[in-house]
């Protein structure tokens, strides 16, 4: 009698159910920075900007995860019209975003758990816009599950 037998032919439930959910890490990223003063947030583009400097936050759709951990990408873009005004703001989203005390990490936003955000410091690129400064960076932003085995 062969020792696996009895093991089961199609996929096997997991504990918790399909129902395993990570953070929504964009949407973390927004209400940090919504909370910490910044008033023209999201997933828009600059032609959506309420005030300056504006900054849009996309999740890509690439990463990795699994059953224990999930590694996004998050591209976080600072727009302004003066270029000195969004090098400043997007050095000031950079330490929120990855400073090991008073950033992001290990911390819960609109119960949205994060624990680490990882990127290199926002550098300049061309909008093709010459009204629009942009500086930009991608974060890897890693979160375990909402609801663990």
């Amino acid at each position: 009698m062969p020792i696996n037998q009895d093991l089961p032919l199609g996929p096997v439930p997991m504990p918790g159910g399909d129902n395993i959910a990570f953070a929504k890490v964009d949407v973390a990223i927004v209400a940090w920075l919504i909370a910490l003063g910044f008033q023209s947030v999201g997933s828009d583009g600059p032609d959506k900007a309420r005030s300056w400097p504006h900054i849009m936050v996309t999740k890509l759709p690439t990463g990795t995860s699994s059953l224990y951990e999930d590694s996004s990408i998050v591209d976080v873009e600072v727009f302004h019209p003066d270029y000195n005004a969004a090098a400043d703001a997007s050095g000031v989203v950079h330490f929120w975003l990855t400073d090991p005390v008073k950033g992001l990490r290990d911390n819960e936003v609109n119960g949205q758990k994060v624990d680490d955000v990882r990127g290199p410091t926002p550098g300049y690129q061309d909008y093709e816009d010459p009204q629009l400064k942009r500086f930009m960076s991608s974060y890897r932003v890693d979160s375990r599950p909402i609801n663990p085995l």
